[in-house]
């Protein structure tokens, strides 16, 4: 409601600015998606932005994500709500059976679960696929846990093979690169530490499955594999890679406001109530993404402590948690390791902080089962959380005085204190369990849920405030002028000065837009769209310089929108709307959807075609018209040609295909009256789809022949006993 025109239709007020992309991206394309499979198609092109721009190969739109099909029979904004809350579900119990597997008690396992379910690793990104991918990032633990154990191998390998199967459906690949990276380290420190005298076995198993995932994915990852590379994501990320202090000389850590947020996320604001301070090195979902609750850092502390001894699986894990905290904080020379690493390089420091919420997550639910192992002995023992406790106050207190001025200036100070107050209530909560535990054996006893308990309060109000309820009709409703554009006849497309009509929105609108916002837009258009009329590829929010450029006239550009009582930008635009909520000016100049090759100069818009269009129809995936031409010709249709365009006629006879301005769709219409048809199926789609149909008779093959052997064996064991 913050986005002309529907930002005048009624007052609102931003609440949490972090979330802009979950408006102006994720509900978007999710519907985007629905409007697809409605029309009976498959989500494979996002033909309401940029001209033409890749929807299943943009990874984050997620069509075929098992949350995004969840969400389809319910309204769109209840869907968001009720795919959050799967993930949470999802984290919640694949912590615990994981847990569990590692003979952890139920308490402490439940422990466990609340501090990674709600972690801010999970919690301020419910709304974006990150979640998707992370919340399986357990059942994953899970299943290589199951896969030592004979009985359970062949349920193991179904499950991890349809883990990483799900993860790159689920939209985020770098989530998926960063769990596989951390489920790749904690095992060679294992193996290192002797503690996993199968590995071999096991790394051969687990192979095999992300094998048999990765060729069932085909179909999917292949065409986003070649979308990132055509991007003009990959150029921006080179960029910003190479302004990041990379050094070979050792250093100390460049960010170390990450180890701080990891303990107190707000420290440098969270955007909300309390505004950013110098010293994040980056937003607030970001640095906080290493938060799992002060309950959960007193408990993982505890491994520190004397007592009973320590689990392999614990020690491990924090290998893997420090080389994340490492390289989120920029500390030599683990940041350089891993921003040099092939296909990881362009990930941002601060994602690394997730495998701080999730390994010390579990470190915590080890810590604290110890601890009430060694309760059952002495339960003294309590009293070790009263020093980390107090530690962690000192801390608090020490970050809060420091930083007072800056965020005294920035004016966020009364948030800082609540902030402050929450932590330490929370370490009074923690250190309020403890003496409750040396002196009652049943808080003893229940120790571990006492402290699932302080956690869930204070992650459950750290990560409750990051998100607002609204009204499912808010979501884009329709206004007097999109209701304007709605109704001309079509094919057009439109754009919009500024933010109005923002890049995606305009599909709540139903409008076809020029511009793009998107992770995946493509380099050679952005190129264009940069050379025609001003579009600076580098900004995150693009706005287009001139919109009397020719060459935008190419693309179908009929109208525009702008803001209550706006001039019209030239003399080719005239007033075609004016209403409270904005103008529409309608193009002069604007070129159909389909024409002739030969008025692409400026100097030769004004020729005739040299044929006919009629009953033109555009669907996610195909187009069609009838074209009536005295002779051979050459026709443009604006659309973008990424190389996943077709075309035949009536009789299913190839029509050549090429590109005009090494951008659009060029084909040769034969002479006569004919029915053309233009196909669209992403790059490396058809290949990727057989890839998967080939691995998932290989997958059947193998099962089969499992079973057979199973059975085999199953029956010599009866005869011989």
């Amino acid at each position: 409601m913050l986005l002309p025109p529907w930002s005048h239709v009624r007052p609102a007020v931003r609440y949490n600015a972090n979330l802009n992309d979950a408006i102006t991206q994720m509900a978007p394309w999710a519907k985007a998606a629905r409007m697809a499979w409605k029309e009976g198609s498959l989500p494979l092109r996002n033909r309401w932005n940029g001209s033409g721009m890749p929807l299943a190969s943009n990874g984050q739109s997620a069509p075929f994500s098992p949350f995004s099909l969840l969400m389809l029979p319910v309204p769109l904004a209840s869907g968001f709500t009720l795919a959050a809350a799967a993930k949470i579900l999802l984290a919640l119990s694949g912590m615990m059976l994981w847990l569990r597997e590692l003979s952890v008690s139920r308490g402490s396992a439940a422990f466990g679960g609340v501090l990674f379910a709600l972690s801010m690793t999970m919690t301020p990104w419910l709304l974006f696929p990150h979640t998707a991918v992370i919340c399986l990032w357990p059942w994953a633990a899970l299943a290589i846990e199951l896969l030592r154990n004979a009985p359970s191998r062949a349920r193991a390998r179904v499950l991890l093979t349809s883990v990483f199967f799900v993860w790159p459906l689920c939209g985020h690949p770098e989530s998926v690169v960063l769990g596989a990276m951390f489920l790749a380290l904690w095992l060679a420190a294992r193996a290192l530490f002797g503690a996993l005298p199968d590995s071999i076995r096991l790394a051969r198993d687990i192979g095999i499955c992300a094998l048999a995932a990765i060729g069932l994915s085909a179909f999917l990852l292949l065409p986003q594999a070649l979308a990132i590379g055509a991007s003009n994501r990959i150029r921006v990320a080179d960029e910003f890679w190479r302004r990041l202090p990379l050094s070979w000389r050792p250093h100390g850590p460049r960010f170390s406001g990450t180890i701080v947020t990891s303990l107190f996320p707000r420290s440098f604001g969270d955007e909300i109530s309390s505004p950013g301070i110098p010293g994040a090195a980056g937003s607030f979902p970001e640095m906080a993404l290493g938060h799992f609750g002060l309950a959960g850092a007193a408990a993982a502390l505890l491994i520190l402590r004397p007592g009973s001894r320590r689990r392999s699986e614990s020690v491990t894990l924090l290998v893997p948690v420090v080389a994340g905290l490492a390289a989120a904080a920029a500390l030599w020379p683990v940041f350089e390791i891993f921003l040099h690493l092939p296909g990881v390089r362009f990930m941002l420091p601060t994602r690394y902080l997730t495998w701080v919420a999730f390994g010390a997550a579990a470190v915590a639910a080890f810590e604290a089962d110890r601890l009430r192992i060694d309760l059952e002995a002495r339960r003294g023992a309590a009293i070790a959380l009263l020093p980390v406790a107090g530690a962690l106050v000192v801390a608090a207190l020490f970050v809060s005085w420091r930083l007072a001025p800056l965020h005294a200036a920035a004016g966020g100070l009364a948030s800082q204190r609540h902030a402050l107050i929450l932590s330490l209530a929370a370490l009074g909560g923690v250190a309020a369990a403890a003496i409750a535990a040396a002196v009652n054996r049943t808080a003893a006893r229940r120790l571990p849920l006492l402290l699932a308990a302080v956690a869930a309060v204070e992650l459950g109000i750290q990560g409750s405030r990051l998100h607002r309820f609204g009204r499912p009709a808010d979501l884009f409703p329709e206004t007097p002028l999109t209701r304007f554009l709605r109704s001309r006849p079509g094919p057009f497309r439109a754009g919009g000065g500024g933010a109005v009509l923002f890049p995606n929105s305009n599909v709540f609108a139903g409008v076809e837009d020029i511009r793009t916002h998107d992770p995946v837009e493509r380099r050679d258009y952005v190129d264009f769209l940069d050379r025609a009329g001003g579009y600076p590829p580098a900004d995150y929010f693009k706005r287009i310089a001139d919109w009397n450029a020719p060459a935008l006239d190419l693309l179908n550009l009929r109208y525009l929108a702008g803001e209550p009582g706006e001039a019209p930008p030239g003399p080719k635009w005239r007033l075609a709307y004016s209403g409270t909520d904005g103008v529409v000016f309608e193009n002069s100049l604007a070129l159909p959807r389909v024409f002739g090759a030969d008025r692409i100069p400026p100097s030769s818009r004004g020729a005739a075609d040299g044929f006919v269009i009629s009953s033109y129809r555009e669907r996610t995936n195909e187009i069609s018209f009838r074209s009536s031409a005295p002779a051979r010709t050459a026709a443009v249709v604006g659309v973008v040609q990424d190389g996943g365009w077709a075309a035949t006629d009536e009789a299913g006879r190839p029509l050549p295909v090429s590109r005009a301005e090494n951008l659009l769709i060029r084909l040769e219409l034969p002479s006569g009256n004919h029915g053309i048809r233009l196909r669209y199926r992403p790059p490396g789609f058809l290949t990727g789809c057989i890839v998967s149909a080939v691995s998932a008779v290989c997958v059947a093959a193998a099962a089969l022949m499992e079973r057979r052997r199973r059975r085999r064996r199953d029956s010599s064991e009866s005869r011989s006993g």
